[in-house]
């Protein structure tokens, strides 16, 4: 049975609220498979094709779409499910990213387009029966088919153009976000929007829930094209960081100093922070986070090594969590496991913490400190520990934000 729908199952909104989905609700809905992955391992082959409106759709010179950036995302995420769950007690247990993608002319018959700047009419015509306006979406990845037998799905992904009738309205980002710092925006969009194709649902959704330095936030292609953002280092990296572990190459900064005069002192104290800084600034490398002072979280006004911090490599797991959640249903012949099995597919992201050593760069200060690290994102959090052994928060850095002031 082939179910046809145009659900949006990732959106890069400008606007808030959920759209496409046809229903609105406050919680308790059936997703069934409207979540599943387009493709896991009996489909070996995806059809694919690209189009691109060359007059409203800029992306960096001398790059092409498939081989920079397509390509490279589908790489990406391949490697990312390398370690999914294998089950030998099931060996059918779906697995997905397993897929050659092989690129043609698009017809009715292609299962992914990869449509940069482009709706069709039938597709305007969707938006329209929905009351939406396509210039509201920066970027989607719409299942449009679901064959319920086979587990194999159909649709595309859309990127708005930098210029046009389908430009989106918000005037808060960049000028030609595609082509900027070489393309790297548009390989992060795109690795967003294609997480979804592989079943990876957002790790947050509303826009309180922070972490927009985050791959599969629901505001993350949105954050990245915004004016506010434009210089942030989670940006401008030319690679994608990773989405299953954590990220051990991270860089960040933090504010960390506030109106709480006890705990600006308490922290300056334990850092040995210079009075003339109010935000801690880090780089990670592997076990290794050195630490600078900055007067603002970026470093921009220069920054000072204040000393680093050292991992005990003992890691205690705090979480396991996997966003992949596939629905079976009853008429599928793929996947035999017993009825009522909740079937997550891919690695888990898993948080661990670890006891660790501050050293200040006169080594004449060295104090206990306990570091959580979430994954996927560049967060770390640490506690500072009291010679009574008391735990105080000592600091959190996520997604840098420039502040010029």
């Amino acid at each position: 049975m082939t179910r046809k729908f145009f659900a949006a199952v990732a959106l890069g909104l400008l606007t808030s609220g959920t759209a496409l989905a046809g229903w609105n609700s406050g919680g308790g809905e059936l997703f069934k498979d409207g979540l599943n992955p387009w493709f896991i391992q009996n489909t070996k082959t995806v059809s694919a094709c690209i189009e691109v409106d060359t007059d409203h759709f800029h992306y960096a010179d001398g790059t092409d779409l498939k081989r920079d950036y397509i390509d490279k995302v589908l790489a990406y995420w391949k490697g990312q499910f390398a370690g999914q769950r294998v089950n030998s007690e099931f060996p059918t247990w779906p697995r997905t990213a397993t897929q050659r993608f092989e690129f043609g002319p698009c017809t009715d018959e292609t299962e992914v387009r990869f449509q940069f700047g482009v709706l069709s009419p039938a597709q305007l015509k969707q938006f329209d029966r929905r009351g939406q306006d396509p210039r509201d979406f920066l970027s989607l990845a719409v299942r449009t088919d679901y064959d319920r037998v086979s587990l194999r799905g159909k649709g595309f992904v859309y990127i708005a153009p930098d210029s046009g009738p389908l430009k989106p309205y918000s005037s808060d980002i960049i000028d030609r976000p595609w082509s900027a710092n070489g393309g790297i925006r548009l390989v992060k969009v795109l690795a967003h929007e294609v997480g979804h194709i592989f079943g990876v649902a957002h790790t947050s959704s509303g826009p309180d829930d922070g972490a927009l330095d985050e791959l599969m936030s629901a505001q993350y292609p949105e954050a990245i094209v915004r004016k506010r953002f434009a210089d942030d280092s989670f940006i401008v990296r030319p690679d994608i960081p990773p989405f299953f572990t954590e990220d051990l190459e991270a860089t960040s900064g933090s504010c960390v100093i506030g109106d709480d005069v006890h705990f600006s002192q308490r922290v300056r104290q334990f850092l040995v922070l210079p009075p003339e800084f109010n935000c801690i600034w880090f780089k990670r490398k592997d076990g290794i986070i050195d630490v600078f002072g900055s007067k603002y979280a970026d470093g921009s006004a220069g920054r000072q090594r204040l000393g680093t911090i050292t991992l005990n490599d003992q890691k205690a797991y705090i979480r396991a969590e996997n966003p992949i959640h596939m629905w079976l249903p009853p008429e599928q012949t793929i996947v035999h496991v017993p009825e009522g099995y909740v079937l997550n597919v891919g690695p888990d992201r898993v948080a661990w913490s670890d006891l660790a050593t501050y050293e200040d760069v006169s080594h004449s200060v060295r104090r206990s400190v306990h570091v959580t690290v979430f994954p996927g994102t560049q967060s770390i959090s640490a506690e500072g520990i009291t010679d009574s052994g008391r735990l105080f928060y000592l600091f959190e850095t996520s997604m840098p934000k420039a502040r010029k002031h």
